[in-house]
């Protein structure tokens, strides 16, 4: 900027934008105008603005930029300025004198050649600014798209250090808090088949959220908006909704039980064949899917017959799998894939029941892809990014996000590794739900509203 006093001056803007967010908003509200040893603390009225592409929908109001915008050019008026100690010289004002309609001709000059320096390089970064707003389009289009579509459950960390239990639209509005203890950590909801209900396990307040551990503590079953929670102990462990939400199937060492609710007695037991953790019982009630030994070198994902006992691979074997769950025909299964058949970061997968038409269906580089989730209907996939592998859960690098499963496979960021071994991927939106883990989802109502 120049070393003058002008009462106005052209200036090239970047709009800083928060993240990948369409409704992120850049301010130039209060702009810092060096002027020798003084400083006007300008605030800023944009005027006549020349914006690039992709803010077709920016909104001015005072000194504010809305939309997905990279950069404006536009006139800004001085309305207030503080000067330090060092007030101005004869020569000082002398300087200021040279103005162009109104305009200070050096600094009309200065921001014009700033203008054609940078015009190659817009030139070149336009394409990226413009496939950015677009993709900012997308995401919102996708928000829009799922907002009234029932609601999610999901556990997350409160400002008190707890974790907690949250429902939230599906764009991650009319988030609140449904559990709100201060004594217990509660993790892990699922919705019951009817979405009146939720499953979850709950910890001491000082116990660590573990991804491998979280189902081998005191089972709870509450309303779907958490009321009314009856605690069934710790002989529940792995718990999963039956088909019509009257039975569980739980995991132990000893096997596994089919468990009546309404009289808390074992209907059913069954040898667990390898399976030791993350336990789901298929919609359709006739399949159990769970992460197992036994069946590779490594941690597989491994679907039971309920009728007959017999054990299948569904997963590669070659590398580590987990957090395996149903599509709502029954017929396929979500899963991540991880390690070391995927760079060293776990990807989000499927597969059909036979372990057959494996494919990618998200995958990142830097973001470990865990606790996938398809919805009631099985056109959206759910799932959490995380930047540390999980085991033990951190809150702050742990998020989650939505998708459209008609986008996959999709690779998040610049994943050039990944993109190279899956280069026919259509890069759908994936919208940003924010912190927060195992997420699990209902079209159901819930608190009177649907």
């Amino acid at each position: 900027l120049m070393k003058i006093r002008p009462r106005r001056f052209l200036e090239i803007f970047p709009v800083n934008k928060g993240g990948d967010r369409p409704w992120a908003q850049g301010t130039v509200k209060a702009h810092a105008l060096p002027h020798g040893r003084a400083t006007e603390q300008a605030k800023a009225q944009v005027s006549s603005p020349h914006v690039s592409k992709g803010c077709s929908s920016t909104q001015l109001s005072y000194g504010t930029l809305t939309g997905p915008c990279p950069w404006v050019v536009g006139v800004v008026s001085v309305t207030s300025r503080t000067a330090s100690p060092n007030r101005d010289t004869p020569q000082r004002r002398r300087r200021s004198s040279h103005l162009i309609g109104g305009i200070c001709r050096r600094t009309a000059t200065r921001a014009l050649l700033i203008a054609l320096t940078l015009s190659l390089d817009m030139a070149s970064a336009r394409g990226q600014s413009d496939t950015k707003g677009t993709q900012n389009l997308r995401v919102a289009e996708l928000a829009k798209e799922v907002h009234t579509k029932g609601w999610i459950v999901y556990s997350a960390q409160t400002e008190k250090g707890d974790w907690d239990l949250f429902l939230m639209r599906p764009d991650g509005s009319s988030r609140k808090n449904i559990s709100n203890t201060a004594t217990f950590n509660e993790a892990a909801a699922r919705l019951s088949p009817d979405g009146r209900r939720i499953l979850y396990y709950r910890l001491p307040v000082g116990a660590q959220v573990d991804n491998n551990n979280y189902g081998t503590h005191e089972l709870v079953i509450a309303n779907s908006d958490g009321t009314n929670p009856v605690v069934y102990g710790n002989e529940y462990p792995w718990a999963s909704w039956g088909p019509g939400g009257d039975k569980i199937a739980c995991l132990s060492k000893r096997g596994i039980q089919i468990v009546d609710l309404s009289t808390r007695k074992v209907v059913l037991d069954m040898d667990r064949k390898g399976i030791f953790e993350q336990l789901f019982w298929s919609p359709d009630g006739k399949w159990l899917i769970g992460t197992a030994n036994g069946l590779g070198q490594y941690w597989t994902i491994a679907r039971m017959n309920v009728a007959t006992g017999e054990l299948n691979l569904v997963s590669d074997p070659q590398c580590y799998n987990c957090t395996a769950d149903w599509f709502p025909d029954s017929r396929h299964v979500i899963y991540s894939n991880g390690i070391p058949c995927t760079n060293e970061w776990a990807q989000l997968w499927m597969a059909n029941g036979e372990g057959k038409q494996r494919s990618m269906i998200y995958g990142e580089t830097g973001r470990h892809i865990y606790g996938g989730a398809v919805s009631p209907d099985g056109k959206y996939v759910l799932f959490t990014r995380s930047q540390r592998d999980l085991g033990k859960v951190d809150n702050s690098v742990t998020t989650m996000a939505l998708m459209r499963l008609q986008d996959a496979p999709t690779i998040g960021g610049e994943s050039e590794i990944l993109r190279k071994l899956h280069p026919h991927t259509k890069d759908g939106p994936v919208l940003d739900l924010s912190f927060g883990w195992e997420p699990h989802w209902t079209y159901a109502q819930i608190g009177g509203k649907k």
